[in-house]
């Protein structure tokens, strides 16, 4: 299995919270975006809320530190398409 293979298989099963350099962070359930946050608008961190969702429906919960995008105009979309892709081999399922 590749490293794109293997991102995509956990992050299509499990809770996937990103936790990125500048305090952003969001939540992935089953590949999909269920929350995020703008640290810098002032947002709550949604990060106890992807624990604790992972907890409840026993499933395993991915957690990434990873820097902010270069571009500007990041989305979250941007930095989900480089992890599955495996562009952060340093990043492993646990």
């Amino acid at each position: 299995m590749t490293v794109a293979q293997d991102h995509q298989a956990t992050f299509e099963r499990s809770i996937t919270l990103i936790l990125l350099d500048n305090g952003d962070d969001a939540v992935y359930v089953f590949g999909k975006c269920l929350l995020c946050s703008d640290y810098a608008s002032g947002d709550k961190s949604v990060a106890e809320t992807g624990e604790r969702l992972a907890g409840i429906l026993n499933v395993p919960l991915w957690q990434l530190t990873l820097p902010v995008p270069d571009d500007e105009e990041w989305c979250w979309n941007d930095i989900i398409d480089v992890l599955v892709r495996g562009d952060y081999p340093e990043v492993l399922p646990s």
